[in-house]
């Protein structure tokens, strides 16, 4: 691996936030129709939304929509709101959060299509691992993918620009070599001497113990870097 002497770009890193998810399998009709919108109106921290929120985002893997909210967030309401001029067809009533929310899903159900105040149930899941932290796992899994200090400097950047959730998804993830995302991550940064730091995620939100922070504090060197990169046998030289 021959070491790169462009430069390093150092992007702004996100706030720490949780995951919200929210189950429609029973209410089909709330994300069909193209002229209304799936949105979350979260509330009770140091921010909150307007009435009717932001429109929710869609993640196919584990096929939810979801938003992440400020992570002092403790309360939610979605809405079925029409894009024309945000009028609200249907709601939920207001939504405690879980302790743990990144790991529930909020089941929507009603008794009748124009109740107006949708019912919900707080289900406990397994969220999959998401096309953003595979897709950042695949792009320094190889010698051949991560043998730039540019490729490397990009996969840091990308890293702080995802959320909370995804952080942590890609921190315990584990890569060939024996070792989880976080770590290679780290290794790649002290192999170029990326001076940005990472951003180490608000860990709370996850039943999930992968002592992260830890890691994060960690210094490494001479052999135990390569090791803990798992590149170790494919033979990396550095350019001094």
């Amino acid at each position: 691996m021959q070491k790169n002497d462009e430069p390093v770009v150092v992007e702004a890193a996100a706030t720490n936030t949780k995951r919200v998810w929210m189950h429609t399998d029973y209410v089909d009709w709330w994300a069909t129709d193209p002229n209304v919108s799936a949105t979350i109106h979260y509330f009770g921290g140091s921010s909150q939304t307007t009435w009717p929120g932001v429109e929710m985002k869609y993640d196919s893997k584990n096929e939810l929509h979801y938003y992440d909210v400020p992570i002092d967030t403790t309360k939610v309401v979605f809405a079925r709101a029409r894009r024309s001029d945000n009028h609200v067809w249907n709601q939920t009533v207001d939504i405690q959060l879980e302790t743990y929310t990144n790991e529930y899903r909020y089941e929507i159900w009603n008794e009748t299509v124009w109740e107006d105040n949708n019912k919900y149930e707080a289900v406990a899941f397994t969220p999959k691992t998401t096309t953003v932290v595979t897709n950042l796992a695949d792009s320094i899994d190889t010698r051949e993918k991560a043998c730039s200090e540019a490729s490397a400097n990009n996969a840091v950047n990308t890293y702080n620009a995802m959320s909370t959730f995804e952080q942590s998804q890609f921190n315990s993830l584990e890569l060939e070599g024996g070792v989880t995302g976080l770590q290679r991550l780290n290794y790649l940064r002290n192999f170029y001497n990326i001076p940005t730091p990472l951003r180490a995620p608000d860990l709370s939100n996850s039943r999930r113990d992968d002592n992260a922070q830890a890691v994060f504090a960690l210094t490494i060197g001479g052999a135990g870097l390569l090791l803990l990169g798992g590149y170790s046998y494919m033979n990396l030289k550095k350019k001094d």
